[in-house]
């Protein structure tokens, strides 16, 4: 595997990879959210009507921007004819594409989740790539994380520590509330384009499967992340539930299944934004499931 660095519990484990990435995904009994973006009309994400787009709320926070087009930087859609494209124009930039209320879709409670997504970067990503940038968020509790019960922060890219405006993405980081669990890529990982580390202008398929702790300090959870079939980080012995945290107070209530979903996030450089460019990100053919659906 390289020189991965990483918390107790992974393994640094190879599944046998897809070189391309676009095998066709499986979809389980489990399947809980798919979108393509082909039923959009092209534009303005957030002017699309319920009919037009699956997600409960799309918020943006500091000039954050997301439409749906139909090209993409030196590629085209990940699949069929569009595609998410999302658009950061200075530090701390925000899309979230939000999945909520996972109990109505499930029907009852879910402690298992997994998620799939393909992401894209722009070639003006080249020499800026973030201290770290958000692939996903999930939730148990509603709402923004507090008094302790799960949560998770997916960064896929993490460079904090490296010189800034990185060529490429170094590593990642799995911020469980204050809890950074911190993996990152081995120069010999190969991704579907032959190449380590995330770059630009290439389909990356992420996928993640996370399973809450049995009881609170457990530390038996599950956190599993893959990128184009190489298994990137395995870890089970996850800590989701900690009362040092103050889920001893409330996980009798909140804590205890996963809620909320979103897609997209944020860009961090710590105060720091390359002039005049719009940084440009591309996400297609999102799929949320209870079941590991690969």
């Amino acid at each position: 595997m390289g020189n991965l660095i990483c918390t107790p519990g992974y393994d640094g484990a190879i599944l046998s990879s897809d070189p391309l990435g676009q095998r066709s995904p499986p979809v389980g009994a489990g399947q809980l959210f798919s979108w393509d973006c082909e039923e959009h009309p092209l534009g303005d994400i957030y002017n699309g009507s319920s009919a037009n787009h699956p997600f409960d709320q799309i918020n943006w926070y500091n000039n954050g921007t997301a439409q749906v087009v139909d090209t993409v930087a030196n590629g085209a859609p990940h699949s069929g004819s569009r595609c998410i494209q999302i658009n950061y124009t200075q530090d701390e930039s925000e899309v979230n594409l939000q999945v909520n209320d996972i109990r109505t879709r499930v029907g009852g409670t879910t402690n298992s989740l997994f998620t799939r997504k393909y992401e894209r970067f722009g070639p003006e990503w080249i020499g800026n790539w973030p201290r770290g940038l958000k692939t996903g968020r999930y939730f148990t509790g509603y709402g923004i994380p507090q008094n302790g019960y799960a949560y998770h922060s997916e960064k896929m890219v993490w460079n904090d520590g490296y010189a800034s405006n990185e060529s490429y993405g170094r590593g990642m980081n799995s911020a469980l509330g204050d809890l950074d669990l911190i993996a990152w890529y081995g120069a010999v990982d190969l991704f579907g384009n032959g190449l380590p580390y995330l770059r630009a202008d290439h389909w990356y398929k992420i996928e993640t499967w996370m399973v809450l702790d049995s009881a609170v300090d457990a530390n038996d959870g599950i956190l599993q992340i893959w990128i184009d079939d190489v298994l990137v980080y395995n870890n089970t012995s996850v800590p989701w539930r900690q009362s040092t945290r103050g889920c001893s107070l409330v996980c009798l209530t909140l804590g205890e299944d996963w809620t909320n979903m979103w897609f997209g996030g944020n860009y961090t450089n710590s105060g720091t934004f390359p002039t005049g460019t719009t940084l440009r990100r591309w996400i297609d053919d999102l799929y949320m499931s209870t079941t590991l659906d690969r």
